[in-house]
């Protein structure tokens, strides 16, 4: 494959692999961790959870508590499965959102919404999020730009 090309160029392709895999190792330096699951009423789930409030209150343009199907915590990293409803536990009308078309096109999968979230300078700060997706939405969230440490994400089934 390589026999072809000048010297400099396979210097300069080796050069390239190599720092890719140093950034990879780079990146999931702190998979060593072990992932927590904050506990109802810990510090760490109001702080996480209240990282990913302004987003969604944002996006939705409505204030917002969360129903938590999952929260994983590795270091400063923060896997968050959760279905915004309003503050008075109902269910929020998704007809009333930007997502309505959506929600017509039947693209749309309901409330539950998937974020990635990074602790910096003593604050959660959301990286990406998806409400409703019908994918498996954060499948790459381990890969650039996010680079989330793959042990923070759910299992897909894979040993």
């Amino acid at each position: 494959m390589l026999t072809n090309l000048s010297a400099q160029t396979r210097i300069l392709y080796f050069l390239a692999v190599f720092a890719a895999l140093v950034f990879t190792a780079a990146v999931h330096a702190e998979d060593t961790g072990e992932v927590i699951h904050p506990a109802v009423g810990s510090a760490l789930r109001k702080a996480v959870l209240d990282g990913l409030r302004p987003s969604i209150e944002t996006d939705l343009k409505q204030k917002v508590i969360f129903v938590v199907d999952d929260i994983r915590v590795l270091s400063d990293w923060a896997f968050l499965q959760v279905s915004p409803v309003r503050p008075d536990s109902k269910p929020i009308d998704f007809s009333k959102t930007k997502y309505k078309e959506a929600m017509e096109a039947g693209m749309f999968d309901g409330a539950t919404t998937y974020a990635l979230l990074r602790k910096k300078k003593d604050q959660w700060t959301v990286l990406t999020f998806r409400i409703g997706p019908t994918d498996v939405c954060w499948v790459d969230w381990d890969q650039p730009p996010y680079g989330a440490p793959r042990k923070v994400l759910p299992s897909l089934g894979k040993p």
